[in-house]
């Protein structure tokens, strides 16, 4: 069987990023982040199944859905707070990322739009983001660190009940993919 940790979708906007079940790092094992910028320029994106155990409430008390959990996207810029959301493009500034899903926007439309509309599942807050330099994720792909997806649900970036987002991401990805989610973190532990 192989078990080299490849694909063959290429990376754009909207796509998502798996880490190789080995990759230990700080802000990236297990990861799944969604890329929602890729261009000349580099690569933005957040991951996904970060979630943390301090509440909206506790960063501002006057955002909406302030009960929603929050992420860290990642090891950039982490005391600034960002959105994905999936509403229509009503906020200005908000960037278009694919299909109905959209990043960032005018906070002060955000948390009027969203006092009106308690709907949990239209958005995600994150402190921080994941970003890579031009060529940085190519070669971390070409690399075998990462594998690049187009088959997660949006749907499920919003859903708080699925308990292991890696798993749930690895799973989707075939036969091959799903073998590897039991592969322990270090191999010397087996």
């Amino acid at each position: 069987m192989d078990f080299t940790f490849k694909n063959s979708v290429s990376l754009s906007k909207g796509k998502v990023l798996i880490s190789n079940p080995l990759l230990e790092e700080d802000y990236f094992t297990r990861s799944v982040i969604l890329i929602v910028q890729h261009d000349e320029s580099g690569t933005l994106g957040f991951v996904l199944n970060n979630t943390i155990s301090e509440s909206l409430k506790q960063i501002d008390p006057e955002l909406p859905l302030h009960s929603l959990p929050i992420s860290i996207g990642g090891p950039m810029e982490k005391s600034n707070l960002f959105i994905i959301h999936r509403e229509s493009p009503i906020f200005s500034d908000s960037k278009h990322i694919n299909e109905n899903l959209f990043f960032g926007g005018n906070f002060k439309e955000l948390k009027e739009r969203y006092q009106l509309q308690k709907d949990p599942h239209t958005v995600r807050y994150f402190l921080g983001y994941s970003g890579w330099s031009k060529t940085q994720l190519q070669e971390e792909i070409d690399e075998n660190a990462w594998i690049v997806c187009e088959n997660i649900p949006i749907e499920s970036f919003f859903n708080p009940k699925i308990e292991d987002f890696w798993k749930y991401a690895m799973e989707l990805q075939g036969v091959k993919f799903k073998r590897m989610i039991n592969f322990p973190l270090n191999p010397s532990y087996n």
